[in-house]
């Protein structure tokens, strides 16, 4: 796989926001925890955890939709490159011509690569900003393939009366340690590729 693209999708808000959900899990687990009497208490308390980065690596649906938003990505970068380099070829060619122009015909030229300048931000806001096309395309094909996983997920901890499941794959420290017999990823992995 691509690791620039992991990078890039490690800003998904996908990986965000399950971490969030599993950490809100978590708290509000505790804090109900500590409010009931030791009789109430499940004494065995059954704790799992998953690797997303590995679902989403594995899980077919997930890969789909990354290949859709590294093609879009890869697309934009391909024309942010074409314009980049048509205002240094344009840039270098007033470099070397500027001597010989009047102050006028500078004027016009410096205006001409401002706007240049100003088209090659424009683009790159619109498609890789923040709010651009590339973080609505994100938001649009893995909405629905994150809540396949949540669903696979709740699922899996369900069948194997776990209390809760953490997420050791999310870049905040949500699990700092599960023994691996707790681990269930690949049950919810083969439950996402059975189409359960």
């Amino acid at each position: 796989m691509n690791t620039k693209f992991f990078r890039c999708c490690r800003a998904f808000p996908f990986m965000k926001s399950l971490a969030w959900v599993i950490a809100f899990m978590v708290i509000n687990g505790s804090a109900v925890a500590q409010t009931a009497s030791k009789s109430e208490r499940d004494p065995a308390l059954k704790l799992g955890y998953v690797d997303s980065q590995v679902i989403i690596q594995q899980y077919p649906e997930a890969q789909e939709a990354q290949k859709k938003i590294q093609a879009s990505l890869q697309l934009w970068q391909a024309q942010l490159d074409t314009m980049v380099r048509s205002y240094q070829s344009h840039f270098e060619d007033y470099d070397k011509k500027k001597a010989m122009m009047n102050e006028q015909a500078k004027l016009a030229e410096e205006q001409k690569l401002l706007a240049e300048q100003q088209k090659i931000n424009d683009f790159r806001s619109q498609k890789l900003g923040q709010d651009g096309e590339l973080a609505q395309l994100q938001e649009r094909v893995m909405t629905p393939v994150k809540d396949k996983i949540l669903k696979a997920i709740e699922a899996v901890a369900k069948e194997e009366g776990m209390s809760f499941v953490f997420d050791k794959g999310s870049e905040l420290a949500v699990l700092l340690y599960g023994a691996e017999k707790f681990d269930v990823t690949f049950k919810v992995l083969d439950r996402l590729k059975r189409g359960r």
